[in-house]
């Protein structure tokens, strides 16, 4: 999915260094949602003023809402551990409500290919 997104971005001119960032949306429930229906999204970020022909599953979204974000330098088996601190430590503690719409990581760096490497990941949880 990244490599078709990114093949696209690239022949659309659409990646500014400065700007771009990728991310993975869940669009659903693994807790309530059997693992053969799971459905995940990628996105990217680009810049406002581009302009996109959209082709095939890629199209142009947004997303909105209020988020509460958590900020994590991770290894690729420590992504579970986050999210779960997120959805049963972080919501708890500060007394919100999750609303429905799609949870997602932000890369802020790129993710890591192995499990030594981290990288820094923001987790978004959207909520009222």
């Amino acid at each position: 999915m990244f490599n078709e997104l990114f093949e696209f971005a690239t022949e659309q001119n659409l990646i500014d260094p400065e700007i771009t960032k990728v991310l993975t949306i869940y669009d659903d429930n693994p807790y309530i949602t059997r693992e053969e229906n799971l459905r995940t999204s990628v996105a990217m970020i680009i810049p406002n003023d581009a302009e996109v022909k959209e082709r095939g599953e890629i199209c142009v979204s947004s997303i909105s809402g209020k988020f509460g974000v958590g900020h994590f330098e991770l290894s690729a088996k420590e992504y579970g551990n986050a999210w779960q601190y997120m959805y049963q430590d972080w919501l708890f503690k500060k007394a919100e409500k999750a609303r429905d719409a799609a949870p997602f990581e932000l890369y802020v760096t790129e993710p890591p290919k192995n499990f030594k490497d981290k990288s820094l990941t923001d987790i978004y949880i959207p909520i009222k």
